[in-house]
């Protein structure tokens, strides 16, 4: 049996309902798609890229070799897979976890950002993004 992810996801979520309120926000990480999942207002995002995309940006802006590059998209990935599974019991990535999946590496980062701005206010009419 595994874990109460309500349970260990406590702390976290406390900091964040401390710290936000109900204000706006935006959260990267930290199971945010999770913490917030019952809020009428909250719009969850997972952006991605293939792996290869994500080498090659990695080698190009790190300036890493394609092995080092190779590892830290792996460790990157695993370290995100496990933590969120770790928090929510769910699997990271996974489509019907989220609002939007968008390749933000095949759409670029301006229209990737555009996309998302386009479909929250779709969606939260009168809201200010």
């Amino acid at each position: 049996m595994g874990a109460d992810p309500d349970k260990i996801n406590k702390p976290t979520t406390e900091a964040f309902m401390n710290l936000i309120g109900s204000r706006d926000c935006v959260i990267i990480g930290r199971c945010g798609n999770y913490i917030f999942r019952d809020r009428k207002d909250c719009v969850r995002v997972f952006t991605c890229g293939s792996k290869e995309g994500r080498i090659a940006m990695k080698m190009k802006f790190w300036h890493l070799t394609r092995e080092e590059a190779e590892d830290v998209v792996f460790h990157s990935d695993q370290n995100r897979k496990d933590y969120h599974k770790f928090h929510t019991g769910e699997n990271w990535g996974e489509a019907k976890n989220y609002d939007l999946c968008i390749d933000a590496l095949r759409l670029g980062h301006e229209k990737t950002a555009r996309l998302i701005i386009d479909y929250i206010s779709a969606v939260l009419p009168g809201s200010r993004p």
